[in-house]
């Protein structure tokens, strides 16, 4: 079975302009780039960080409870990290997130911006 090990950055603090990915704000604002899997993802990675700690993630496992396929699992994570809100350790299979997002930038608040970053396909990592 193909899976990943979960955690949050190490030492992130909240900052003045940041969101808790439960947020109203996250909901409304970051949605419209990440999609509903990759939120919903990130919500299911913050809720199990902040009751047990680091996790490891069976993606076949996450994709049955999410109702979606395999590969929208490791989608869904790389496009958190596209946005600059996740990133991958490949050297020990992590995948580490922010718990505390920045607001949305204005520059890709464009509708030309939002356009082009949505058109880009993701780019699939195995694990």
């Amino acid at each position: 079975m193909r899976h990943f090990t979960i955690t949050s950055l190490e030492g992130e603090k909240p900052g003045v302009d940041t969101h808790t990915i439960n947020s109203e704000y996250v909901e409304h604002e970051w949605l419209p780039f990440l999609g509903p899997t990759a939120l919903l993802f990130a919500r299911r990675v913050n809720f199990l960080l902040t009751t047990d700690g680091k996790n490891a993630v069976g993606i076949k496992q996450w994709a049955e409870q999410l109702g979606v396929h395999q590969d929208e699992i490791l989608l869904a994570a790389n496009r958190l990290i596209r946005f600059g809100l996740a990133t991958w350790s490949d050297r020990d299979k992590t995948f580490l997130i922010s718990r505390h997002w920045p607001s949305v930038p204005m520059a890709i608040k464009t509708p030309q911006h939002r356009s082009v970053l949505l058109d880009l396909p993701d780019v699939e990592v195995t694990v």
